[in-house]
């Protein structure tokens, strides 16, 4: 969620790992529910990874075009949420 905040283009956002089980396409990103609901992930547009040429329009969306400071948060993000997630969860489940 943070990096569609600094504008990189995410292509999958899943919750869970595994065979998916709901797949709803957005605009232009794939959100996904998968069996196994240890954690998830992000797959943003990249530069190395060999899917083919990037448009020119969306090079300023890439991972790699974004400040350190941006790219730091972004990575950051995903564990902060791993943390914070069953903190809430708990926090809901025990609340009187």
């Amino acid at each position: 969620a943070l990096a569609k905040v600094f504008g990189v283009k995410v292509l999958t956002f899943s919750i869970g790992f595994g065979p998916k089980l709901l797949r709803l396409r957005g605009r232009e990103t794939e959100y996904c529910l998968s069996v196994l609901p240890f954690g998830g992930f992000v797959k943003m547009l990249e530069e190395g990874k060999g899917a083919g040429p990037i448009p020119p329009e969306d090079r300023s969306r890439t991972f790699e075009a974004q400040s350190l400071y941006k790219r730091v948060l972004i990575v950051v993000a995903g564990p902060a949420m791993n943390l914070l997630f069953p903190i809430l969860l708990y926090g809901a489940v025990f609340l009187e």
